[in-house]
């Protein structure tokens, strides 16, 4: 993907369309509004072949919403978060074709809002958050989640199942892309907690 945002910003180069000194922000800009696209490219692929297109697109817009602002894990390479990214697709769309959980996806998904409130965002090395985007992206996670949530119920009062299954399935996977990093967070919070007592008792001993 990188190779062909390259392409493009080169071709508009050449056609004289953009300065030779901005071919490098139009290349990044096409490689980002790519990415974007990606999930809902992957999600109508598999939708159209699983025979489920309707819900595989719903699915992913709670994801592409919330996932901007949570944060969680991210695959090293295109080629491990293209692989990922297509495997928990696949198992939800399945998921949802099926009907597995039915109405339980109502309280996973309540319980997943309840989740990313309290863990996003959650901060990539690559790039740390500033503590105003932190505060920026907890708001606009919490305001996205909730709001998916409130839409997820509407669909189901109008019982329109089908579709605000896909709503809180994309939800409850926008959270279950945060647990590799929440457990990381909660083992680090542990071993620093049981670091500080081991600390106290040793003062009160030497007291």
């Amino acid at each position: 993907m990188g190779k062909c945002s390259e392409l493009i910003a080169d071709w508009l180069f050449k056609c004289e369309v953009i300065e030779e000194a901005d071919k490098e922000l139009y290349s990044y800009a096409f490689f980002t509004f790519g990415l974007s696209l990606m999930p809902v490219a992957l999600a109508l692929c598999l939708g159209i072949v699983l025979q489920n297109i309707i819900q595989s697109i719903i699915l992913v817009l709670p994801i592409i919403m919330i996932r901007k602002y949570s944060g969680g894990y991210h695959a090293k390479n295109l080629r491990s978060c293209l692989v990922i990214s297509s495997l928990l697709l696949l198992f939800s769309i399945e998921v949802l074709k099926h009907g597995i959980l039915g109405e339980g996806f109502i309280i996973l998904a309540t319980i997943a809002v309840i989740f990313l409130i309290i863990f996003s965002p959650i901060d990539n090395g690559a790039k740390p958050l500033s503590k105003r985007e932190c505060i920026l992206y907890k708001k606009k996670t919490t305001l996205y989640s909730v709001a998916m949530l409130l839409i997820g119920f509407c669909l189901s009062a109008f019982e329109l199942h089908e579709y605000a299954s896909g709503i809180f399935a994309g939800i409850v996977l926008s959270a279950c892309l945060q647990i590799p990093c929440d457990l990381i967070i909660v083992l680090k919070m542990t071993k620093k907690a049981a670091i500080s007592s081991f600390r106290a008792k040793e003062v009160e001993k030497h007291d």
